[in-house]
């Protein structure tokens, strides 16, 4: 995609269209990659017509309403870009740049634990083995602590290094590094809410429960409207942004409270004693980069190359005295890949 990108725009009338193709057709490999490996384990699909299949049928009856209240952070995104349209010029660039950093984490961490942690919820609940399924989601709902908290932080604390080493070339102006810096901020006051609505909305879905997820969307929704107009007129464009984390801690805490009340959902011991040591190590992983972050002023004046290791160096460093302080405080990082690891 980006080798498309890069080399294929001056072969078009308008380069974009060099990005677009080389979306499509980089999607494509993606997909025909994977085929050897399923043919290797006898598992390549073979595509038959089915929809009078009653288990097709129930598929399909319970698709929609699960692709809305999955959705519901691209739907808030989305109206967040639409209230931003009737601001200033740029703005919309502004949030989305902002959007971009965003998603970075909740695509690699949120995302891809939500996806390994289903199955083993669905086959639990069919098993009906309900402490098991309590016990799995409090193991997912830890390790989204252990992942999303430090990630917002991070994101928080490095946003203007971030922007500055990723965005200020070219048309990417001083002032717009400044615009984006504060809305990347809002937004990842929510980072971690967005992962745990990937665990929680699919603890539903294990459940083969839409209706909960879905009426707690649309509410969520509309909190966000409320919110983009009550904060858009102050605040602007990180208004917008700030509207979108705030929906998605609301969305977050009203799916845990609603698994929690039905008895779905019961804490395992240990969770103040986690939460004593994951404050410890984000407190000195906080220090760090507060310690470690130059002034804006440095990052704008630096070529991109000091950037570029610089940054690294406060990521990788971060990252390393986070885990070395979980680890002295007590915390086995192995329960990591130990789903129901009681008291962590």
């Amino acid at each position: 995609m980006i080798a498309g990108a890069l080399y294929a725009a001056p072969y078009f009338a308008e380069p974009i269209m060099a990005l677009a193709w080389s979306v499509l057709i980089a999607g494509i490999i993606q997909l025909l990659f994977q085929l050897p490996f399923l043919w290797r384990m006898r598992l390549v699909p073979r595509f038959r017509w089915g929809f009078n299949d009653p288990d097709v049928k129930r598929l399909l009856t319970l698709m929609v309403p699960i692709i809305f209240g999955a959705s519901v952070a691209q739907i808030n995104l989305l109206l967040g870009t639409l209230f931003a349209s009737f601001l200033p010029a740029g703005s919309l660039s502004w949030l989305y740049f902002a959007e971009r950093l965003m998603e970075f984490p909740l695509g690699i961490f949120g995302v891809a634990l939500a996806t390994a942690i289903l199955p083993q919820l669905a086959r639990e609940h069919s098993a009906q083995t309900l402490r098991e399924y309590s016990s799995t989601l409090d193991w997912g709902l830890r390790s989204i602590c252990l992942i999303g908290l430090p990630a917002a932080i991070g994101l928080g604390l490095l946003a203007g290094p971030l922007i500055t080493t990723l965005f200020h070339y070219g048309a990417f102006t001083v002032s717009d590094v400044h615009k984006v810096t504060p809305a990347l901020q809002a937004l990842a006051l929510g980072v971690w809410a967005f992962m745990l609505v990937k665990i929680l909305a699919g603890a539903f879905y294990a459940k083969q429960n839409v209706r909960t997820p879905v009426r707690i969307a649309v509410i969520t929704i509309i909190v966000n409207i409320g919110l983009n107009l009550l904060l858009m007129p102050s605040l602007a464009h990180v208004g917008l942004a700030l509207a979108t984390a705030i929906a998605a801690l609301f969305n977050a805490a009203a799916l845990l409270f609603m698994l929690w009340r039905s008895g779905n959902y019961a804490p395992l011991s240990g969770w103040l004693k986690f939460a004593a040591q994951l404050f410890i190590a984000l407190a000195v992983m906080t220090a760090f980069l507060i310690w470690g972050a130059e002034d804006i002023a440095y990052w704008l004046s630096a070529v991109w190359w000091e950037r570029l290791l610089y940054l690294l160096g406060l990521v990788f460093g971060a990252v390393l005295i986070y885990f070395a302080t979980l680890h002295f405080s007590g915390l086995p990082l192995r329960s990591l890949l130990k789903p129901r690891a009681v008291g962590m």
